[in-house]
């Protein structure tokens, strides 16, 4: 069996403008670089703390690096992996053996071509971190490289999701130079030089103010149309500047002024007077949302104790409409969800989730807490208070824990500080950074599969995910999912996952929630749709 195809490319264009905040001078939107060109202006979701897409799973991060990196494959519209830095693949009959042809005169920013060897060693990193990776590794992949454009892998069993995992829309494989592949996957890059369309401008970036992207001029788009996160990928403008402005009704002052173009995450009370403007449209990137979560350090007291963090989850699901109400609004813009396999997915599934109504909160809590042996240790949890949805649930969270007896110590701080201090593996009696829960959200179709699940691993070890949960049991469960031959087997597989899950408790999660950003229509076209927000086939009109 052999699968072909030809002319990969991939063109990614996002973008942040000046800083509106006191201090900035505005400049239009349609202004030029001073280098001559345009400038597409757009502020985005948070602030950019960290280059290293395999070192963090934070969005903001991914977004940078589908501007900056390339991928050997992509995914449609239609949810399929197409190739994008390859030129063929092909795969043998008995599944075990894997032959790809990268496309000629691929390109780094320095001017170094793209070889095998890069690829190897890019994708032999990303596997130590990411799910389908270290499935990949669980079923013996042996990378080799043949030549400058030919590589191969070769498995022990066959596995079926090798090229959905490599194009994964949410963390896919971004293609390194060698070099900065070989760092350990457990330290971050020191660079960010990749082969895509845009270029990171290191000297204009200013952390918490501004971010700046040119376009990478020996990039070429693969020739076929752009379909989903795959096809040709064309970058338009040739800068993308990215504007942080933590205040959401700032941005979308900007926005209705002129002053930028887009607005990645205004926050839901802000909507009408975006909806107000007829040169202003609003659209949801992903039409499954996103999901809330509050993750336990697993390492640190009291969050340690399985009694504590099953009372915390009972408190969030018992009232989950109140926290997805504070976080984005109206009802139309979330869904009520007890399972945490994600609502309205392939596997949804309500096994024991009737633990979660017609149930004495306080009583099962301090049932909870007494089994836990709590004896009123504070519970330090991070609020990053320039994220609006995650500020509002832990707002929300906060108070609710002190109702029902649990000692909460709120830490004010912002997104890039939280992405810093959730990797500090000991507690906060040991070290000044270190906590017991923190915020995050998740694109609810990372979610919905056990194996791209990132916070379900609970491999023993501590290097999984910020957290650090530990449990064989479920660990061995969810791996199974990858041997499952029938949708019967995976769905039993999944039952017993979470039920096991509701014993363990590796995290929270809060329903779901769509997020819409703002776009002038007066200004840009050509949006790509598919959860993380990407630039790609944007055209500035005059």
């Amino acid at each position: 069996m052999t699968k072909t195809n030809t002319d990969s490319i991939r063109r990614s264009v996002l973008g942040a403008a000046l800083a509106l905040t006191a201090g900035f001078i505005v400049v239009p939107a349609g202004a030029l670089h001073a280098e001559g060109g345009t400038v597409l202006k757009s502020v985005p979701s948070s602030d950019l703390a960290i280059l290293d897409p395999i070192w963090t799973t934070a969005q903001i991060t991914g977004e940078h690096s589908f501007l900056i990196y390339d991928t050997l494959f992509s995914i449609d519209s239609s949810g399929m992996a197409q190739p994008q830095m390859l030129e063929s693949y092909s795969v043998s009959d008995d599944g075990l053996s894997y032959t790809f042809v990268l496309r000629d005169g691929l390109t780094f920013h320095d001017g170094t071509p793209v070889e095998a060897a890069d690829c190897v060693a890019s994708v032999e990193r990303w596997s130590k971190r990411r799910p389908d990776g270290e499935m990949m590794n669980a079923y013996g992949a042996k990378w080799a490289v043949v030549d400058a454009r030919t590589f191969t892998l070769t498995l022990d069993k066959p596995y079926s999701n090798v090229e959905a995992g490599l194009g994964d829309n949410a963390r896919p494989a971004f293609i390194m130079r060698q070099e900065d592949a070989a760092t350990d996957a457990f330290e971050q890059i020191k660079t960010a030089v990749g082969s895509g369309p845009y270029m990171f401008d290191e000297e204009a970036w200013r952390p918490g103010s501004k971010v700046v992207y040119h376009k990478f001029a020996e990039y070429v788009p693969r020739s076929e149309p752009s379909d989903g996160f795959a096809g040709g990928k064309v970058a338009g403008p040739d800068t993308i500047e990215w504007t942080v402005i933590p205040d959401s009704a700032t941005a979308v002052n900007a926005l209705i002024a002129g002053e930028v173009d887009m607005v990645i995450s205004p926050t839901p009370d802000l909507l009408p007077l975006l909806d107000a403007d007829p040169n202003i449209e609003t659209m949801t990137l992903s039409p499954i949302g996103f999901q809330g979560m509050l993750r336990f350090n697993s390492l640190a007291t009291p969050t340690d104790k399985a009694g504590v963090r099953k009372a915390i989850n009972l408190v969030v699901q018992a009232h989950q409409e109140e926290y997805l109400s504070a976080m984005v609004g109206l009802p139309e813009n979330y869904r009520v969800c007890l399972t945490p396999m994600v609502c309205g997915s392939p596997y949804e599934t309500m096994v024991g989730t009737e633990q979660f109504t017609d149930v004495d909160v306080k009583a099962k809590v301090a049932e909870y807490l007494e089994e836990a042996g709590y004896a009123d240790e504070p519970v330090v949890v991070l609020d990053p208070t320039d994220q609006q949805a995650l500020h509002s649930m832990i707002l929300v969270l906060a108070q609710q824990l002190r109702d029902v007896g649990i000692n909460v110590d709120l830490q004010a701080t912002d997104w890039g500080t939280v992405s810093k201090r959730r990797t500090t593996k000991a507690g906060p009696a040991e070290d000044p950074n270190g906590y017991n829960i923190f915020p995050t959200w998740w694109g609810a179709n990372s979610m919905l599969n056990p194996i791209t699940n990132v916070p379900l691993n609970t491999a023993p070890g501590g290097e999984n995910w910020y957290g650090w949960p530990s449990d064989e049991t479920l660990e061995s469960l969810r791996l199974s999912f990858a041997d499952a031959r029938t949708e019967e087997e995976k769905q039993k597989i999944v039952d017993d996952i979470q039920q096991r899950f509701f014993d363990v408790m590796p995290y929270v999660w809060v329903g779901q929630y769509f997020a819409p950003m703002g776009y002038r229509t007066d200004r840009i076209d050509g949006i790509v749709s598919g959860g993380t927000p990407v630039y790609w086939n944007i055209t500035l009109k005059d």
